[in-house]
């Protein structure tokens, strides 16, 4: 009977679960380990032989399709290697001479919310790496929020001047009237004061704040007339006409002759003819107004 070696079948169901669709699954397997081979050759190399970090980098950046691919990559070179990837990447990659290495391969992660970091353990007694994000749950994830900005938050991109930010983190923040807004649903005020926000609520104006309901201008000009005495005004002829008397006021009532004869007895009764009654003062009519008058 042959002997079956049952790691080995076990790595073949892994390839299975995480083999692409259109590809003779064999030639993905076999492509695996030839990048896996290629990696650990750069790992293995001694202090006198230069690693060709370029290289390592350009085979993680062929699994950075989704979070899933790189990590069975990971998974893999572990099965394969022995050894965790992230246990002998900081001797090869350090912050300071492999920078544009480091830069190259964090552009590619970022797309799928993964940041490469190499750094100092919290003892200080060696160096560390860790592919940051990549067990952050996926609803968790900032790549995956970014997508909210076309579904969830999709008011904060649409206000006008508002304004997108990068984050280091490689999502994106939109500023909106001083206010920061980001895609887990929280905002950042000019205070720095931080709360949540959501599209049902928020964004009735510009600025963040409850828009309130705008007044007609048949509303104001009848809240404006209510000022010179006149409820209910339209913009109507008679509304006019009753502010214009107003703006004119009593001594711009026009003049007849009336105005200009005496007022104490009517025109048409002769005093002398009264009888029983005590004449009343006549009062002599203002020829220098009716002549006036006659003249305009």
């Amino acid at each position: 009977m042959k002997n079956i070696n049952i790691t080995e079948q076990l790595n073949k169901f892994k390839n299975l679960i995480n083999a692409k669709s259109g590809e003779v699954i064999s030639e993905q397997v076999n492509n695996i380990n030839t990048d896996i081979e290629s990696v650990k050759k750069e790992m293995t190399k001694g202090a006198l032989v230069n690693t060709d970090e370029q290289k390592v980098v350009d085979v993680l950046k062929k699994y950075t399709k989704d979070k899933t691919t790189f990590q069975n990559f990971l998974n893999q070179y572990k099965t394969i290697t022995g050894t965790e990837l992230t246990d002998v990447l900081p001797d090869h990659f350090q912050s300071a001479t492999d920078k544009a290495e480091i830069t190259d391969l964090n552009s590619a992660l970022s797309k799928i919310g993964i940041t490469f970091e190499v750094g100092v353990s919290p003892d200080r007694s060696k160096y560390v790496a860790s592919f940051k994000g990549l067990n952050t749950p996926a609803s968790t994830d900032p790549m995956t929020r970014e997508q909210l900005w076309k579904t969830t938050f999709i008011c904060a991109t649409q206000q006008p001047g508002a304004k997108a930010y990068k984050l280091k983190d490689g999502t994106t923040a939109y500023n909106v009237g001083g206010i920061f807004y980001y895609n887990n649903g929280r905002k950042k005020l000019a205070d720095g004061t931080v709360a949540n926000y959501s599209c049902a609520t928020e964004f009735k104006t510009n600025s963040g704040t409850p828009q309130r309901k705008s007044e007609s201008l048949a509303q104001k000009f009848a809240k404006s007339t209510q000022s010179l005495g006149i409820q209910n005004g339209k913009m109507d002829v008679g509304t006019l006409q009753k502010i214009l008397a107003y703006l004119e006021g009593p001594a711009a009532k026009p003049k007849t002759i009336n105005d200009f004869l005496p007022q104490g007895v009517p025109n048409d009764v002769n005093p002398n003819e009264l009888q029983g009654e005590t004449p009343p003062t006549v009062v002599a009519p203002d020829y220098e107004g009716i002549q006036q008058f006659v003249n305009k």
